[in-house]
Order: structure tokens, then sequence, then C-alpha cells
């Protein structure tokens, strides 16, 4: 992966995309909010953030908010 490479992703049709494209496609939104002109490194920064931030919720969810995740 090249960090330096701008990076640029549309999908079409959000009902098509399954759900890591979504994640992926508000952490490329996300970047553009907060910087001119975001680099592929961090969009992917912002998506494992999302990704992460998912899997606490589905913890929170399941009752196991007290849970140490390793």
């Amino acid at each position: 992966m090249d960090s330096g490479k701008n990076f640029s992703y549309r999908q079409p049709n959000t009902n098509d995309m399954t759900e890591t494209e979504k994640l992926l496609n508000n952490a490329q939104d996300i970047a553009r909010r907060a910087f001119v002109d975001p680099s592929e490194a961090a969009v992917m920064d912002l998506f494992r953030e999302l990704c992460n931030e998912r899997d606490r919720m589905a913890w929170a969810i399941d009752g196991r908010e007290s849970a140490t995740v390793h």
C-alpha cells in the first residue's frame, strides 16, 4: 500500500454494498471532511477505527460492556 497515494473510492448504490464497503465509504467521507486531500493511509486508519467501534458496539449490545477484548 502506497501511503502517499490519494485514495478515491466510489460505490454507486449503497444498497448493494457490504458492511465492509459501507465502513470504508464512511471512512473516506470522514477523511474528506477532516483533511483537504486525504491519503489512502488516513482513510485506512479511519476505517480500522470504525471497525473497532463497530466491534465494541456489538459487544455492548450483547451485554458484555465490561468484558476485556484481547
